[in-house]
């Protein structure tokens, strides 16, 4: 083997090398960017007497949240609560569940 076909090879092994770091990069790129578009939720409880209260759900993520499906559990539980999504005055990102018992 002359010494233009060993260098070869071992630029051929350095490439491959490089190729395959770049696709691991690239992968941890593409993950990065799609974690950072997320919607991330916050929900905030105001109590404004004995029987009724104000559930504020806020996206404050960068993403949209859709189909938000909200559960809420009581403790104790409450027989019949009643509740009211009102989207007045709130922007596309906030909306305000008022719940009464």
């Amino acid at each position: 083997m002359s010494a233009t076909e060993v260098l070869t090879g071992v630029l051929v092994l350095v490439t491959a090398y490089y190729a395959w770091q770049n696709q691991r990069m690239v992968g941890e790129m593409r993950r990065s960017r799609e974690l950072s578009v997320l919607p991330k939720l916050a929900v905030d409880l105001r109590l404004q007497g004995p029987t009724f209260a104000q559930v504020q759900v806020l996206n404050v993520g960068p993403g949209p949240a859709l189909a938000v499906d909200l559960r809420i559990a009581f403790e104790p539980p409450v027989v019949s609560p009643r509740c009211l999504v009102s989207t007045a005055g709130a922007s596309s990102s906030r909306r305000l569940l008022h719940v009464a018992w």
